[in-house]
């Protein structure tokens, strides 16, 4: 009996040793095919646009302070007080308090041999209003200091430049004002910026913003929602959708 178990263990180690032969030559295949695919989709991007993601606008005001500073100094043993005037370069980061996005994306396939790639372009409408009650904080916040302003500007990040497909123009509080290339930020030069008037620094106010923009892309859309409140609306000719991120939509209406 013992020499019967011993037998049939084993003729069930050689059949999975057997079988595991054909599984690492499909595996082999597998993998080839998608280092093929992948190819292809570096090759497409090449000529294209990669997947983008859509950030901002990011609203950027340049401001210098200028105020004394007290230094302690040693001079001939003994410790006196130097008063320097400076002027360190500042900056303010605001996000919109309203964002509206409205995208409607139109997808087309390119080959590369027996691959297939999406690659899309998409008609996007942006839209909301900014605050200018940070700018008021930083005054109340420094009322012994003289502040300079500079002239903000508004930015526009995407991930492949490429893909705009011309800078658009920019309604800003009803006056027409033109973007260009490069985002004036550290660490990316990706997107667009325009040079906006200066924001109102005595009252409380609202500044409404509205542009349309081309944005070419492949595999993925995606957006950073950098607003107190964000809304997207997003149709596409794509049949089969697949949503990721941390956020899923509200509404979905999936059709042929």
């Amino acid at each position: 009996m013992k020499q019967r178990f011993y037998v049939k263990l084993g003729i069930i180690f050689a059949l999975i040793l057997a079988l595991l032969i054909p599984q690492s030559f499909l595996m082999d295949l597998v993998n080839e095919r998608t280092a093929y695919r992948q190819q292809a989709c570096q090759s497409i991007e090449q000529s294209w646009s990669s997947a983008q993601t859509l950030a901002g606008p990011v609203l950027i005001v340049p401001y210098h302070l200028t105020y004394n500073a007290k230094e302690k100094v040693i001079v001939n043993k003994k410790e006196t007080i130097k008063v320097t005037e400076v002027t360190p370069d500042e900056f303010l980061y605001l996000i919109p308090k309203q964002l509206h996005i409205e995208s409607k994306l139109e997808s087309s396939t390119r080959y590369r041999g027996i691959y297939q790639i999406p690659v899309y372009d998409s008609q996007l409408q942006v839209k909301g209003e900014f605050t200018n009650q940070a700018l008021l904080n930083v005054i109340s916040a420094n009322k012994d200091k003289k502040i300079r302003w500079d002239k903000p500007q508004l930015s526009v990040l995407v991930t492949d430049q490429r893909g705009i497909a011309a800078p658009p123009s920019l309604m800003w509080n009803s006056a027409q004002l033109a973007f260009e290339p490069d985002v004036n930020l550290p660490r990316t030069t990706a997107g667009m910026h325009s040079t906006l008037p200066e924001l109102a620094t005595d009252i409380a106010s609202t500044v409404a913003f509205d542009f349309n923009l081309k944005l070419r892309g492949m595999i993925a859309m995606s957006f950073s929602l950098l607003s107190e409140n964000t809304q997207v609306q997003l149709a596409a000719n794509w049949a089969n959708p697949s949503f990721i991120g941390e956020l899923l939509p509200e509404k979905r209406d999936i059709t042929a």
